[in-house]
């Protein structure tokens, strides 16, 4: 069995974040491989946040895509999520009409990203439109609307996002926590 390479993107006091990369024998594309590369992410996503959880006393969220996988430790509640930048001119069928305007401002990928940091965070399961809707976006500072267990909150939350360059293909990913 191969060591998994872990690198440190970012160190404070208050966050933790880092990420490792597959071999390439899982990147291949047939339907096995897929299906192994899934397994393999949520059980490298799920050891990393043990880990984290565990020896730190932390919140923890795991994101993955293609052979990338992200984990972030805070003193904060929080969540992450990372998405391959790529053409985002259809993508919109899945947002709400307040994240369709904001489309003007921002791309397809970060109102994504931040969409499913805060679903995470404040556990909705899957972002669909109406559970989690992004309605404002002003400098580091996010606001949401949530609805969960049937209640609508309205909640603002802090967020950065980050670019990370692997081979070929950029990322975008997100992170929002409660401050």
């Amino acid at each position: 069995m191969n060591k998994i390479k872990v690198f440190k993107l970012m160190e404070s006091e208050d966050f933790s974040l880092c990420f490792t990369v597959f071999d390439q024998k899982f990147r291949k594309n047939s339907l096995l491989h897929r299906k192994i590369r899934r397994r393999n992410q949520h059980n490298i996503g799920k050891t990393l946040k043990f880990l984290l959880e565990n020896r730190s006393k932390r919140f923890t969220s795991v994101s993955h895509k293609d052979s990338i996988v992200v984990v972030v430790s805070s003193k904060y509640p929080v969540g992450i999520d990372i998405e391959r930048i790529k053409n985002e001119s259809i993508r919109s069928t899945v947002l709400s009409s307040d994240e369709k305007l904001l489309l003007t401002s921002f791309s397809f990928t970060e109102i994504w990203t931040l969409k499913e940091s805060i679903s995470k965070l404040v556990e909705t399961g899957l972002p669909t439109i109406d559970t989690v809707s992004v309605t404002r976006i002003d400098d580091e500072v996010v606001t949401s609307k949530i609805k969960k267990n049937g209640k609508i909150n309205i909640r603002k939350y802090y967020f950065k996002h980050l670019r990370l360059v692997y081979g070929t293909e950029c990322y975008k990913f997100c992170l929002v926590w409660q401050g």
